[in-house]
Order: C-alpha cells, then sequence, then structure tokens
C-alpha cells in the first residue's frame, strides 16, 4: 500500500486525500450529526406535546376546582317530613317501589331498606337523587348480582342529615 501511494504523483495524492477526507466528514454526518437532529426533533416533538397536555390539565383542574367551590349545596327534608314516607314517596316516583320489599326505621333518623331485582343504575340514581333533593345520606349498602343482567339485590341504610 506504501508502495502504491509512493507511486501515485503529488496531484493524484491530493485528490485522493481530499476524497478521503469528503468521505469521511460526510460518514460522520450520516453516523452522528444526522441522527443527534433526528432525536433532538423526535424530543421537541415530545416535550411539545407534554407541554401541551400539561396546559390541558391544569385548565382541567382549574375548572374542576372552580366546579367545588361553586358545587350545589344539598337539599334537606322539607319541615316535618318523615324520612320513611320521603323513602317510600321518592323510591315510587323513580319507579322502584315494587321493587322495594321491606322498609323499616332503624334508629332515630335512619331508615333500612331492601330491594329485591331492581335494576341497579335505577337505583344509584334513586339514592343520588334522594341525596341531591333531600340531604339523605347513605350509611351503608349491601347489593348482590341479581338473577337477571342489570339487576340486584339491594340492602341499604340510609340517614337524614
Amino acid at each position: 500500500m506504501k508502495d502504491w501511494w509512493e507511486n501515485l504523483g503529488e496531484r493524484e495524492r491530493q485528490l485522493l486525500s481530499i476524497g478521503v477526507l469528503v468521505l469521511v466528514l460526510l460518514m460522520g454526518y450520516v453516523f452522528v450529526v444526522e441522527p443527534l437532529q433526528n432525536e433532538i426533533k423526535t424530543a421537541t416533538a415530545e416535550r411539545d406535546a407534554k407541554t401541551a397536555l400539561l396546559h390541558k390539565l391544569e385548565s382541567v383542574a382549574a375548572e374542576a376546582d372552580a366546579l367545588r367551590a361553586q358545587q350545589i349545596e344539598q337539599g334537606q327534608l322539607p319541615e316535618g317530613a318523615v324520612l320513611q314516607t320521603v323513602i317510600e314517596e321518592s323510591a315510587e316516583a323513580a319507579g322502584l317501589k315494587e321493587r322495594i320489599s321491606t322498609v323499616s326505621p332503624d334508629g332515630a333518623d335512619a331508615v333500612r331498606l331492601s330491594m329485591k331485582a331492581a335494576q341497579y343504575d335505577s337505583a344509584l340514581l334513586w339514592l343520588v337523587t334522594l341525596r341531591q333533593q333531600y340531604g339523605v345520606r347513605v350509611a351503608s349498602i349491601d347489593a348482590a348480582r341479581g338473577g337477571e343482567a342489570g339487576t340486584a339485590d339491594i340492602e341499604v341504610t340510609v340517614t337524614a342529615r
């Protein structure tokens, strides 16, 4: 190889040296610089996406805080109303009266009731409605899967504030 190099003319050696230098620079660009640029572009895009997500989450958190601050006051039982009567009337209005097998007082401000084969979603919505309209809280609840899809046998104790 050394003999071959020495047999080349001065001009050929310069041209070959410049070609090797250009090849090394080109390979350096292709194997080092270009992958680094791609990584920078990818990292920048990920950062921008995460920044946008952060701003979205901050706005949602602010909206949630505002909604919590404006939370509607829970209702109260009408003056002189009996909790058991309110439960029975609201269950009838919700279409659950025929599913309630027992309603019995459980202390001064509590009522225990049992529902058989009640639509689970409807029963939970009814309990939420009791909370919103009358301030009735669920003290305990026990639900077991009913015989049909979407139904449950439910034992619940509710209390007035």
